[in-house]
């Protein structure tokens, strides 16, 4: 409950990489509760915007989930693939990271090596771990000796000065006298109203100024979400716009070649962002390619909805980058969903994808 509040305020604020990272949590989260699908659903987002965003520890946070509940739900076809993905960043980067995102990944590893029967392998992934663990730990000690050593420079220094400050005002008292006691107190209490009364307008100075950062901030925040409401307006008319077109359209599907055109033009033109954009596509999509994802899962039933997306795409004879921008991912992301597909549907490599797609009808 308390992710999800924080998931829907980052959506406020239009902050995409707190979407991904709280995104990532609610997934695993779901994961823990046996929830696979809608845990699927919030780490696929995750995975998205941490990539896109460059917050490369928790993108590999995210494909270590996804590869543990592989690995505990018997699903290896992708294991490898984002094993070896993520220890190209750990290996670029990890050394900046918190000691528990490496000693996971190396975990997860292990586990992996199991499975595969390599107990070796599987024995040097938990030495690694150790290692982690115990320069973890060294460093956690440097860092605390270091903080006493400086703690008694601290008060060896106090200690001085207070000395010093004893000696000096003696020293005062003695040079000055007893007539002097009297025009010295009184300047010191002028010193201290004077002191405090410039304390006091600096005070208000500082109060006026961030009163006006938060007034600039708050305005600012404001046109954001003023202008994020437009652009979804915008969106929203041009949905009810296709689908009043759609409505015209005769049971049959008799659709003219010019607006059948012109719907895969705007297929081609929009984004499959989120689950309502990927819904609103679907129904374009059917009314031009009727029973299309029933004909495929009734011949391929193991596909998943990312899948299925990949493939109505590419029904639409689009280029990996166009996908991967509809999509929001990189091109090599849809290359790896490429691989995935045809290592389950058994297809030979000498048989393009394209042509097996374009075949059904």
């Amino acid at each position: 409950m308390y992710c999800k509040k924080a998931l829907e305020f980052a959506e406020k604020l239009s902050d995409s990489l707190r979407i991904g990272v709280i995104s990532g949590n609610i997934g695993d989260i779901y994961f823990e509760m046996d929830s696979l699908q809608q845990g699927l659903t919030y780490l696929n987002v995750a995975e998205r915007l941490c990539f896109k965003y460059k917050n490369y520890e928790h993108y590999v946070t995210t494909l270590l989930i996804l590869v543990n509940q592989d690995l505990k739900q018997g699903h290896f076809d992708n294991v490898k693939d984002r094993m070896d993905e993520a220890y190209s960043y750990i290996k670029d980067y990890g050394k900046r990271w918190k000691p528990v995102v490496r000693m996971g990944y190396y975990s997860t590893r292990a586990q992996f090596y199991k499975h595969e029967g390599n107990f070796a392998l599987a024995a040097v992934a938990m030495d690694s771990i150790i290692e982690i663990k115990n320069s973890s730990n060294a460093t956690e000690t440097a860092n605390m000796l270091k903080n006493i050593e400086t703690g008694i420079l601290v008060e060896k220094f106090n200690s001085d000065l207070t000395i010093s400050e004893s000696v000096r005002k003696k020293q005062k008292v003695l040079f000055i006298g007893g007539i002097l006691v009297s025009i010295l107190t009184t300047f010191i209490i002028y010193l201290m109203y004077a002191k405090k009364l410039e304390k006091k307008k600096q005070n208000l100075t500082l109060l006026e100024l961030r009163q006006k950062s938060v007034e600039n901030e708050l305005q600012h925040s404001k046109d954001k979400l003023q202008d994020f409401v437009h652009s979804l307006k915008e969106k929203n008319a041009i949905i009810q716009e296709l689908k009043l077109e759609l409505d015209e359209i005769s049971s049959k599907n008799l659709i003219p070649l010019e607006e059948k055109e012109e719907m895969i033009q705007k297929m081609c033109q929009t984004t499959i962002l989120t689950e309502k954009d990927w819904n609103d596509f679907k129904v374009t999509f059917e009314k031009v390619y009727v029973n299309f994802f029933n004909m495929v899962l009734s011949k391929y039933p193991s596909l998943t909805v990312s899948e299925l997306r990949v493939l109505s795409l590419l029904k639409l004879y689009l280029s990996i980058d166009e996908m991967a921008t509809m999509l929001g991912v990189s091109p090599d992301s849809v290359k790896r969903t490429f691989r995935r597909i045809r290592t389950k549907i058994d297809l030979p490599n000498q048989i393009a994808l394209e042509n097996v797609i374009a075949s059904i009808s």
